[in-house]
Order: structure tokens, then C-alpha cells, then sequence
């Protein structure tokens, strides 16, 4: 206790015995005198409003900065599931280009048929004029729930509008979609090898 407490625990004290004895006022109303006079400081936090949480995004990559160009599909509509996350995606070139990925979060997310193992579409973008717009890119493969690396072949067999392999340090940026292109993961990005 702080010696101003203690001083006024005493006070009070004395003044109520002394009320008590001389009959002359209530201990009541002294205490009420005292304690106007010698009520503790205590300064209470002012509750400050909440600020609205931010939309956090794992984008590398403006998802509309992908302008779906190639392999016949529009997925621009895809909304993004927090749990659908890609990392560690790479291509390695030389030969047939193939990507390499690993995620998570695409279990519950149905497949393209009962008795397969593609539960998502792989979509690749190439922003060849360095311009930040990403516009020659769509869907080029089916991708499998066991994340197996996947050739990029389709890319240069005229496959729905793909029309070859992008030169090398072209910027490209990559997402994955469900099979009906409603979902879709976070957007990394990387560079031509």
C-alpha cells in the first residue's frame, strides 16, 4: 500500500472512533468528507474503437492482373480460398519445361471425376512486355491432389490457344483453380528459366 492509502485507513479510523464516542456526526458522513478528499488517482484506459481487420492476402500477383488468354477457359471470377495455398513452385527448363509444387488445402475440393485424382487446374501467366499484366497465360494442365511435378507440354502443342514457351526471364506468375474454376489458390510468381 502507498503511504497516502495507509494515512487515510488511519484516518479514518480515528475519526470514526472519535464520531462513535462524541455522538457529533455520523461515521457515514465523515468517511464520505474523507473519502472526496483523498480517493485515489487512477486513470482508466479511454476503449479506443476497433479497427476493421484488413483483407490479408497472399497474392504475389494482382490476381486481376492475369488476363486469361489462352486454354479456354475464363476462371477471372475464381475466388480465393484462404486455405488453397501453393509454395515452392518452380519450372525447370531444358527439354520439356516442368513445373514442380507443393500446397495443401485442396482435399476437400471435388474432383474431376469420382474415380480420379485431379482435383484442380493448373493456370500460368507470362507478362512479356514487363508491364506488370500478366496477358498471355489461362489453363494448361490438370493438376493431381498428390502434387506431382507437371510437364508443361501443352504449352507448345497449340493446346486451346497456347501458342509456345515464353524467352528466357520472362516474368511469369501461377495459380491453381478447382475443377470448375470457382476456387482458387494464392498467385505466386517467378522468372522464366
Amino acid at each position: 500500500m502507498k503511504y497516502a492509502q495507509i494515512f487515510a485507513i488511519g484516518t479514518i479510523l480515528a475519526l470514526a472512533a472519535t464520531a462513535a464516542l462524541t455522538g457529533c456526526t455520523t461515521v457515514k458522513e465523515k468517511w464520505g468528507e474523507l473519502w472526496s478528499k483523498n480517493k485515489p488517482q487512477v486513470e482508466l484506459p479511454v476503449p479506443t474503437p476497433e479497427q476493421p481487420p484488413t483483407q490479408a492476402t497472399d497474392d504475389e500477383v494482382d490476381f486481376s492482373k492475369l488476363k486469361w488468354t489462352r486454354g479456354g477457359s475464363n476462371f477471372s471470377s475464381a475466388k480465393r480460398e484462404q486455405g488453397a495455398i501453393i509454395r515452392n513452385v518452380r519450372i525447370r527448363a531444358g527439354g520439356t519445361p516442368t513445373l514442380f509444387y507443393t500446397g495443401e488445402g485442396f482435399g476437400h475440393w471435388p474432383k474431376r471425376e469420382a474415380e480420379s485424382n485431379i482435383t484442380h487446374i493448373w493456370c500460368t501467366f507470362f507478362d512479356e512486355d514487363g508491364d506488370g499484366i500478366y496477358e498471355r497465360g489461362g489453363k494448361w494442365d490438370w493438376g493431381r491432389a498428390n502434387f506431382l511435378e507437371r510437364p508443361m507440354h501443352h504449352m507448345d502443342f497449340n493446346y486451346k490457344n497456347w501458342d509456345g514457351y515464353p524467352r528466357k526471364g520472362t516474368p511469369w506468375a501461377a495459380v491453381i483453380t478447382d475443377v470448375k474454376g470457382k476456387r482458387r489458390s494464392n498467385v505466386v510468381k517467378g522468372v522464366w528459366p
